[in-house]
């Protein structure tokens, strides 16, 4: 089997209902479908049954968060690859799919571009076609949009200590272990940015940024650079309705010369240590 769909749900019955025609709408079937409701009390249960036959696997039950729903699911699945679509995220067409994976596939992490819905309009968002460890460092490839192998989220899989930057640690942990990404030309998905606003609330982002840049074996010089950068990002944004700003802000997002400084850096250090090696060891 290519592929295993995983959506997670939690009293969103309209939003499932929306990710459910998407799903059995979509031309090319070599997929499973995996529900993991976590015990909705909105009718989402009685929905999941009367779609019965286009399911491999489904339970509705308490979780511990959306982490930990997505790790049930993917200790369910048996496809090759991923792909996790959320109760009211939808597929960009009925054949996305089939123009995904009729592409050649190799990479680790195949990803395509996904457009987002903010009150009522869409932004486009594209992503690299070549993708580098230095993007991970201050950006992030939405989860609805990537297909991730199946044996890397089997040996490990997304820290449910996090609230909404486990899937972004773990594609930075991939790249920094020498994983593959490969771009598709394809639209992937759409969803609504309200989603993520309702998990996020009351949560300390970069607090969740400082973990992860710290998870990391870099230098403690670097880690804080990357933590600093984030934090006057952070600052920045709250006056993003300032012509000033929005020109500072589309040169910290389009032009990261000193993130790519401290990927050089690193790439230079893990050079020198690997030398020394080599030289230890005669």
């Amino acid at each position: 089997m290519k592929l295993s769909i995983i959506t997670i749900n939690f009293n969103n019955k309209d939003g499932l209902q929306k990710t459910i025609n998407s799903v059995i709408s979509q031309t090319w079937k070599d997929f499973e479908w995996i529900i993991i409701d976590g015990g909705s009390t909105d009718g989402s249960k009685e929905l999941i049954e009367q779609y019965q036959q286009y399911i491999a696997y489904w339970c509705s039950e308490p979780d511990k968060g959306v982490y930990n729903a997505m790790n049930k699911g993917i200790a369910k699945a048996r496809g090759e690859y991923l792909n996790f679509m959320n109760s009211g995220d939808l597929f960009y067409e009925p054949t996305t799919l089939w123009n995904i994976f009729h592409e050649k596939l190799w990479g680790d992490v195949v990803y395509g571009d996904n457009i987002a819905i903010d009150n009522g309009k869409e932004l486009i968002w594209q992503y690299p076609h070549h993708m580098e460890l230095e993007y991970f460092y201050e950006k992030n490839i939405c989860h609805q949009a990537m297909f991730i192998k199946c044996s890397i989220l089997k040996i490990k899989g997304y820290d449910e200590s996090y609230k909404i930057y486990g899937d972004w640690a773990r594609w930075l942990m991939i790249a920094f272990d020498g994983g593959t990404f490969q771009y598709v030309p394809y639209f992937v998905c759409k969803y609504e940015l309200g989603g993520i606003s309702i998990i996020s609330a009351g949560c300390d982002k970069m607090a969740e940024f400082r973990k992860m840049i710290n998870s990391l074996p870099l230098s403690e010089y670097l880690r804080n650079i990357l933590i600093a950068n984030n934090e006057m990002k952070s600052r920045l944004y709250e006056y993003e309705e300032c012509q000033l700003t929005k020109d500072t802000l589309s040169l910290i997002k389009d032009d990261s010369l000193f993130v790519k400084l401290i990927h050089l850096n690193l790439i230079f250090m893990k050079g020198l240590k690997k030398i020394f090696s080599i030289i230890r060891s005669k």
